[in-house]
């Protein structure tokens, strides 16, 4: 049984048959082979690790950033001579 339709013109003739849609609930062939390769990487244990390494060394680098950010500017200088006192930074 073909779910071919024919496209009929307005006098009524055929034109050209109607490609056939996918049945509901079938996905794409791209879509299958991706989700696959996602789960095939997903339980690589190696892949894991890296990645979990990966995501702490960004949290690291970013909670580094914050704490040198909020660290003062100011600074105490130790001086030995009146002239010295009087040159201010």
């Amino acid at each position: 049984m073909s779910t071919e339709t024919p496209i009929k013109d307005r006098d009524g003739s055929a034109l050209s048959p109607a490609p056939a849609l996918p049945e509901r609930g079938t996905q794409p062939p791209w879509l299958i082979v991706t989700l696959r390769e996602v789960m095939i990487k997903a339980k690589d244990r190696s892949y894991a690790i890296s990645t979990i390494i990966t995501l702490v060394l960004i949290v690291a680098g970013v909670v580094f950033n914050a704490f040198m950010m909020n660290r003062g500017d100011d600074f105490t200088v130790a001086v030995q001579s009146d002239t010295a006192a009087a040159a201010r930074f």
